[in-house]
Parts: structure tokens; C-alpha cells; sequence
């Protein structure tokens, strides 16, 4: 029997998220919620690159009934230890009963964390925002969820590339993504070579 994701990750790394508006975002959660209700938890990324923005999301997140989300530090700015904690408070409090705090370039450091893991519901992670683990759920495949040991799918991942992986994943479940996104709006190339030329 194979193995049956725990959840989905909603607008993780492979979901593009820095690409997306927040309400890009929001309607990416609002339709996997409707597509998902009841038959596999979801899960979403809250983060941003300021505590506003990751609030609004997670308490949109709270809103629409998602099983928890994920949250790194702002991937911008040179925060302190005790606006980090804050940070994440806010969206603790804002957001669903459930977060994953995942640190991937190590910005927390461990009176900062010994502080997190006193929230309510929440759990630090070891890893990437598309493959972490913690006592709350181990996440690979870009993005499926699951209480086992993911080697398998990791071992894919690492032979055949996170991409072609994904797109496999992805087109198993009889999911197509599409092309490449293009921006939204194209910046003349006149403006780029002014900008060059400064």
C-alpha cells in the first residue's frame, strides 16, 4: 500500500509562494480547501517578509479551516532574536491551533527556540520549508505531509531532481501545472539598461 500523505502544504517553496501576491495566495488556499474538505488535512505557508502580511495570512488560514501552518523567519531584514519570538507570536495567535516553525538559515538561536516551543500547538523543525521534520509531521515531495520516514520519496528526489519529481507527483494525481509563470508585468528593456547603466 503506498504510503497516504498526513496533508498537503499549501504554497510551500515548490508553490512559488515568493512569486505570488497575498491574494494569489489566499485563492491558491481557498480552492485547495474546497478541493481537499474532508478527505486530506491542508496545510499552509504563512511566511512573508513582514509580520502583517504572515499574520493576515494565517488568520485567513485560521478562517478557512486549515489543519495548521508552516512559518519561517522573514526571509528579509536583520531582526533580533526578541522580534523574531514576537513574530511568531503574532502568528501564533492570529493563525490556526497548529504552526511548524521551520529555520533553515539559522536564525533563531536556542533561548529563542526554548521560547517557541512554549507556544501552544507549535513545533520546531529541522530542514527546508518543502522537507522538514518535527515531532508534528515530516514534509517532502514539495509539499505532501506525512507522520512516516520520507527516505523513499527523498532518495527520488536527489536521483531525478526536486522539479521533475515534483512535476511527477503532481501529474500522478492528475494535477497539471501549467508552464512556467511569466511576471505579471514585463519590465521594458530601456528601464533595465538605465538601471545598469547607473
Amino acid at each position: 500500500m503506498p504510503l497516504q500523505p498526513r496533508g498537503y502544504l499549501v504554497c510551500g517553496d515548490l508553490g512559488e509562494f515568493t512569486s505570488l501576491t497575498n491574494s494569489e495566495r489566499k485563492s491558491v488556499l481557498e480552492v485547495t480547501m474546497r478541493e481537499c474538505a474532508g478527505v486530506v488535512p491542508v496545510w499552509v505557508n504563512v511566511t512573508t517578509i513582514t509580520s502583517m502580511a504572515a499574520m493576515d495570512l494565517a488568520q485567513h488560514a485560521a478562517h478557512h479551516g486549515v489543519a495548521g501552518c508552516v512559518a519561517m523567519p522573514p526571509y528579509y531584514g536583520d531582526l533580533t532574536q526578541e522580534e523574531l519570538v514576537h513574530h511568531f507570536r503574532m502568528i501564533a495567535k492570529f493563525g490556526p491551533a497548529q504552526m511548524i516553525i521551520v529555520d533553515p538559515k539559522g536564525s533563531l538561536n536556542q533561548d529563542s527556540k526554548d521560547q517557541l516551543a512554549q507556544f501552544s500547538g507549535s513545533s520546531l523543525a529541522n530542514g527546508t520549508l518543502d522537507d522538514f521534520t518535527c515531532e508534528a509531521a515530516t514534509c517532502s515531495s514539495g509539499g505532501l505531509l506525512s507522520p512516516e520516514n520520507p527516505a523513499t520519496a527523498t532518495q527520488n528526489m536527489k536521483t531525478h531532481g526536486l522539479a521533475r519529481f515534483a512535476k511527477a507527483v503532481l501529474q500522478y494525481r492528475d494535477l497539471d501545472v501549467g508552464p512556467t509563470r511569466a511576471p505579471s508585468q514585463l519590465t521594458p528593456v530601456e528601464v533595465v539598461r538605465d538601471c545598469l547603466a547607473k
